[in-house]
């Protein structure tokens, strides 16, 4: 006889796989009647391609988030800026005013046209 070969016993075999699934309807016939609440159904398991799935549509998220981000960036002042901006400006000299600012006439000026 070759390696690894053996004879096999077919009735046996049969009776074995049969005596397996009366076991198993037995067992499930008898899980009802012996508890009142009913069993919970099992829960799937993920698989690795679904946790995959999760991570890329993470990772895309996230970029676009970035890239929105990084575009809104220089629509911000700086804080130096900011600073700057709110503070007076300094005086010319420590007994006189400052001159009022000067204005801008151009094409869209605030005043009414002299015509």
């Amino acid at each position: 006889m070759a390696r690894g070969v053996s004879k096999q016993n077919f009735l046996k075999d049969n009776e074995k796989k049969l005596k397996r699934e009366e076991d198993k309807a037995e067992s499930k016939v008898v899980r009802p009647a012996s508890s009142d609440v009913p069993p919970r159904p099992k829960k799937a398991k993920r698989s690795k391609a679904l946790d995959r799935r999760s991570y890329a549509c993470g990772a895309v998220v996230a970029v676009i988030v970035l890239v929105l981000l990084l575009l809104c960036m220089p629509h911000f002042p700086d804080a130096s800026q900011e600073g700057a901006a709110k503070a007076p400006p300094p005086a010319t000299s420590p007994g006189k005013a400052n001159p009022p600012p000067a204005e801008e006439v151009g094409e869209f000026s605030t005043e009414a046209d002299p015509e």
